[in-house]
């Protein structure tokens, strides 16, 4: 994934209407973290990441993570497609580079 469409995912998930660690866990999320990599990372409990997840979800009116990735990507192609949408395209997973 290129930084251009990093930051527009950045950038679509500040525009969801979520708390600044609902965010934080969403850019994980949709990096493909597991629920345990993101409790290391932000310094916090499973469960509280869990908590989070659930209010992201509800929010977004959805209910997994599945989903939750492909209406991110649905969102990062209608970007830089400069806002349209073909119905025709499948867009890709986004997956941060893991080291």
């Amino acid at each position: 994934m290129s930084v251009n469409s990093k930051k527009v995912v950045e950038k679509i998930i500040k525009g969801l209407a979520l708390s600044s660690r609902e965010e934080e866990v969403a850019m994980w999320l949709a990096s493909g973290s597991s629920n345990e990599e993101i409790a290391t990372v932000l310094g916090i409990s499973v469960n509280t990441v869990k908590f989070h997840v659930k209010n992201i979800y509800n929010k977004l009116g959805i209910c997994n993570r599945t989903t939750f990735i492909f209406k991110i990507n649905e969102k990062v192609v209608q970007k830089l497609q400069g806002g349209g949408t073909s119905g025709h395209s499948r867009p890709e997973v986004y997956q941060a580079n893991r080291t």
